[in-house]
């Protein structure tokens, strides 16, 4: 039985989660976190769209992007797929990287566009992103400052950045 298509409007804000498969992690190193932040500038190329939000923690990532004229189920596919060529070829692995589809849901408002963010990037014991904040109002939308857990979150004109260690991995053993 084919799976259901996916509703999707141009001009759409999402708000998009994937997990490792098994809750594998999908990032190991910091330079893990730059070449999926490299994809992602990439794909916006190819595909335009507007990023307004990511959080990649160890096991799974978090998006508020916005279509412009692309489905998003292409966007995210041609991203995930270059994302796990390249994990699969660094780390010598074979099969998937992601569990199942991403998810995938569409934010209405205002109020939920501003509030999803905040629901992402609130620590508890399921997501313990830190509230330790850095302000940016320069605009540089993807760049990896951290070889830990990374966020960032743009709104219209401010720009947030938010990061966290995690205690699973360290990048001390990593060689360039």
């Amino acid at each position: 039985m084919p799976r259901k298509l996916r509703n999707w409007q141009p001009q759409t804000t999402y708000h998009i989660t994937a997990r490792g498969n098994r809750r594998m992690e999908i990032f190991y190193y910091k330079q893990d976190r730059e070449k999926y932040l490299q994809l992602l500038q990439e794909v916006q190329t190819l595909y335009p769209f507007s990023l307004h939000a990511y959080c990649l923690m160890s096991n799974h990532i978090h998006l508020l992007l916005e279509t412009h004229t692309v489905p998003l189920s292409s966007i995210i596919r041609v991203l995930h797929s270059r994302y796990a060529i390249f994990i699969n070829h660094r780390h010598n692995y074979e099969g998937h990287l992601f569990q199942g589809r991403f998810a995938a849901v569409e934010i209405k408002d205002d109020y939920q566009f501003k509030d999803t963010p905040a629901a992402i990037f609130t620590s508890t014991p399921s997501n313990p992103v830190s509230s330790s904040t850095q302000a940016n109002t320069s605009g540089a939308a993807m760049k990896a400052t951290s070889a830990t857990s990374q966020t960032h979150i743009s709104q219209k004109t401010n720009t947030w950045l938010y990061s966290r260690s995690h205690s699973k991995k360290t990048t001390s053993a990593l060689s360039n």
